[in-house]
């Protein structure tokens, strides 16, 4: 991306008019992407149905959403957490203040790459007190 600013340079010698001078500025923006799951459904084993199949790509610094869909047999999600030997997570995931069925975390910036790393979905259905675990890995490339 490229922001160009026009500026006026006033010099004090008295012959030297109002001059206008072209400054460029070079901005490099890194884009961190934002990587929705969403969960769709258990199937008979009890393993969830997620969009990205349980394994997702993503760069250090992306942002990843984990969204239940409506009728996916998921009532809530308790707690998302990171079972490798990395801090995948930083921050880790927490439950988007105002929307129970969305969660959101982000890959530590500063992970060792390339890094697949396991982590851990805890989930209820309804009418069940039984918590429920899936164990979806993320690959993180750059």
């Amino acid at each position: 991306m490229y922001a160009y600013l026009f500026y006026e340079c006033l010099h004090p010698h008295p012959v030297e008019s109002k001059r206008k001078r072209k400054l460029i500025i070079h901005i490099n923006f890194t884009t961190m992407a934002v990587r929705p799951i969403h969960i769709q459904g258990i199937n008979p084993d009890n393993t969830l149905i997620l969009s990205d199949n349980g394994n997702t790509t993503a760069s250090r610094g992306d942002t990843i959403q984990w969204i239940i869909d409506n009728n996916s047999g998921v009532a809530s999600i308790s707690s998302i957490h990171d079972t490798s030997s990395n801090d995948i997570f930083n921050p880790d995931p927490v439950r988007q203040s105002g929307n129970s069925t969305m969660w959101q975390g982000t890959i530590n910036p500063n992970l060792p790459i390339p890094a697949e790393e396991n982590y851990c979905i805890y989930y209820t259905k309804p009418g069940s007190p039984t918590v429920y675990t899936q164990d979806p890995k993320i690959s993180v490339n750059n």
